[in-house]
This record gives C-alpha cells, sequence and structure tokens, in this order.
C-alpha cells in the first residue's frame, strides 16, 4: 500500500514532468484497480483520476502509443473494473484526438 500512496504524492507533485513515465503509471494503475485489497484498489482509482487528467491536458511530449498500449493490455483484463477503467481510457483518449 505505500508504494501506491508514494506514487499518488509523486504524480501529484511532478505532473506534467512525468510524461515519459505516463505508459508504466498507466500500466501500473490498470493491473490495481482491480486488487482484491480494498486501500489499494482505492488509491488506485483515486491516481487513474489524477492520471487521466494529466494525459488528457498536457500538451506535448506525451508517448500516446506506449499508454495505448497498456490501456489495450487492460481491456484485455479478466477484471470487470478493470476493462470499465481501460474502456473510460479508450474514451478520453479519443475525445482528446478529436479535440486536437
Amino acid at each position: 500500500m505505500v508504494v501506491f500512496d508514494w506514487i499518488a504524492a509523486v504524480v501529484r507533485a511532478a505532473g506534467e514532468r512525468l510524461r515519459s513515465q505516463f505508459p508504466v503509471l498507466t500500466g501500473a494503475v490498470l493491473r490495481a484497480v482491480s486488487d482484491a485489497h480494498q486501500t489499494v484498489m482505492t488509491t488506485a482509482l483515486l491516481i487513474n483520476q489524477d492520471l487521466t487528467r494529466l494525459v488528457r491536458f498536457t500538451e506535448e511530449g506525451v508517448p500516446f502509443e506506449a499508454v495505448a498500449g497498456q490501456v489495450l493490455t487492460g481491456l484485455g483484463h479478466v477484471q470487470p473494473l478493470t476493462r470499465r477503467t481501460a474502456l473510460s481510457w479508450v474514451a478520453m483518449l479519443l475525445d482528446r484526438d478529436h479535440a486536437a
């Protein structure tokens, strides 16, 4: 649990400076949203909100193909919550692409 608290703090503090790490963070969060431990799942969902906002509003330098790869992996996950969270990423990425 300490790891996800740390990730949440880093995402909030570093923001756009984490551009190159967006894919890794996306993959970790998508895997954690269906964790058996409620505290991990709750923290992962909060990080997911912060991370999707960052990706949506970061102007340049986002490795979208790598983020999309993590999202596609999440779509194939066995847990419904992970799949729904990945679908929300797909919708956000499509909205962002359409707005550009």
